[in-house]
């Protein structure tokens, strides 16, 4: 019929001439980029105005119209973490690092974040460990599993080292040296490397 023709002539058309299929698509595009960008402004001015919950509304109306921007993810992010709901924070900018993984803030903020939630763990760890209870002994137990808890959140070298003393003290040295190989791995290569060089001139 006649839709199928004129579906015919667009197509010749746009064959013809690929920048007419831009335009096409620009023109769509531009309608959800204004919509988004509009929505956008109103989420940085509401979270400017510590109107949190009404910001990552406009930011989700933002991204439902943009849903491949990771700037609109990382603004929702920077909302959530404004309320303290770490969590929901750390799921945005983890999306945002996924459309952009160039970016160098979306990496270190997501360390830093999970950094701030492993800490609560480290601190309570290190408080076990180091002061004695009313029977007088330490809770080892207990803060072993408080730095493995952390460590599942932020997997940090500094952390291994204070889990391995636990171990330590525990009386268990496979564990302590374990954590040790995990808190210094690029010098236990290095000496390794260095020792199969050695191994190998002899």
């Amino acid at each position: 019929g006649t839709y199928a023709a004129d579906a015919k002539t667009r197509a010749a058309t746009i064959k013809a001439d690929q920048s007419k299929a831009q335009v096409i698509a620009t023109q769509s595009q531009q309608k959800a980029s204004a919509a988004a960008s509009g929505a956008y402004s109103d989420a940085v001015a509401l979270q400017q105005a510590n109107k949190f919950d009404e910001a990552i509304a406009k930011y989700k109306e933002a991204i439902a119209a943009a849903p491949n921007e990771a700037a609109y993810y990382y603004g929702m992010g920077t909302a959530y973490q404004a309320k303290e709901d770490l969590d929901n924070a750390l799921v945005n900018y983890q999306k945002a690092n996924q459309l952009n993984p160039k970016e160098p803030a979306y990496v270190q903020v997501i360390k830093q974040l999970k950094q701030a939630k492993a800490a609560p763990l480290v601190n309570t760890a290190i408080e076990k460990q180091t002061k004695a209870g009313p029977d007088g002994k330490f809770d080892l137990a207990g803060s072993i599993a408080d730095y493995e808890a952390a460590l599942k959140i932020y997997d940090d070298p500094a952390t291994h080292g204070y889990l391995g003393t636990a171990y330590q003290a525990q009386g268990n040295n496979d564990r302590y040296a374990a954590e040790q190989r995990e808190r210094y791995p690029c010098a236990i290569f290095k000496y390794r490397t260095h020792q199969r060089k050695l191994a190998s001139q002899q």
